[in-house]
């Protein structure tokens, strides 16, 4: 309470040592609170008895036998405290919204065809759009009683493969069907085709000097730009409504002759004979 005496002189020891004194007169403040407008506690001090009033008037009462002192209301700042262990992490933050779309990135490079497990038996390319095959090295690959109709071995090394040669399965002989299969740029020189349907087939550009030709369907098929140089047509090589020899060179074929080319579309092609069939009415026939 304010106003109240200390009359302990052990207290009076203990508060004298943790204070700053200083002897103050004549310092005006309001006569009910001891403190002052800067913040200082003004009080009274009896050296005789070790008391300490508050100083709540004007001057310390019975003068000359109490000294003013007066102290701060704040201490020194104590030194700085050890750190607090981290806190708990919180929770995670909701997802925010969904970002613009970035650009297209630059094209990388063409990666290599996957060629694994050929040469192969019983192939069955069978799913339209299958690329298996692709510009890969597959010199003397055996494909035989399957399909690859749709499949695609474009620009792919298939010189000595060997396509639909007859095998028996305790049924008679088994064929091999490439339906619109991709033989485009492909690399053929002395492949075998027996006994095989390649209907609707493109066989555009490729390289069929040498090849062997037996027992095969090809209607529809497209040979544009093919090189047929030295290749051997056997019995029962039916081509149907062809798309057509355009371009194509027959130079040197042997036995075009016993096979049924009328339907054929001739187009710039070089005949057998080496003649141009642009130059023979449009035909080859006659120049076989």
């Amino acid at each position: 309470m304010l106003g109240k005496v200390f009359r302990s002189k052990t207290a009076a020891v203990i508060t004298t040592a943790i204070v700053t004194a200083s002897v103050v007169g004549g310092i005006a403040y309001a006569a009910s609170s001891p403190i002052d407008s800067g913040g200082v506690i003004h009080g009274c001090y009896n050296p005789t008895s070790g008391a300490i009033s508050l100083k709540t008037g004007a001057a310390c009462p019975l003068k000359g036998k109490t000294t003013p002192i007066s102290w701060n209301s704040q201490g020194v700042q104590g030194i700085q405290g050890i750190q607090g262990n981290p806190g708990v992490n919180g929770n995670d933050g909701a997802q925010g919204p969904k970002g613009d779309t970035g650009d297209q990135g630059v094209q990388g490079p063409s990666g290599v065809a996957s060629c694994s497990g050929y040469p192969h038996t019983g192939v069955d390319w069978s799913v339209a759009g299958s690329t298996p095959g692709n510009g890969c090295d597959l010199r003397d690959a055996v494909f035989r009683s399957g399909s690859i109709s749709l499949g695609s071995v474009k620009n792919a090394n298939l010189s000595g493969a060997s396509f639909g040669e007859s095998v028996f399965d305790g049924n008679g002989s088994v064929s091999l069907r490439a339906t619109g299969t991709d033989f485009s740029g492909a690399n053929m020189h002395n492949a075998r085709f027996m006994n095989l349907v390649a209907n609707q087939a493109s066989f555009v550009g490729s390289n069929l000097t040498g090849t062997y030709w037996e027992l095969v369907y090809v209607g529809g098929s497209d040979f544009t730009g093919a090189n047929f140089t030295g290749a051997f047509f056997g019995g029962d090589v039916a081509y149907g409504s062809l798309v057509g020899f355009f371009g194509t060179n027959l130079s040197d074929a042997i036995g075009l002759s016993q096979i049924n080319l009328s339907d054929v579309d001739w187009n710039n092609t070089t005949c057998p004979d080496h003649t141009n069939s642009d130059n023979n009415g449009d035909t080859c026939i006659g120049h076989l």
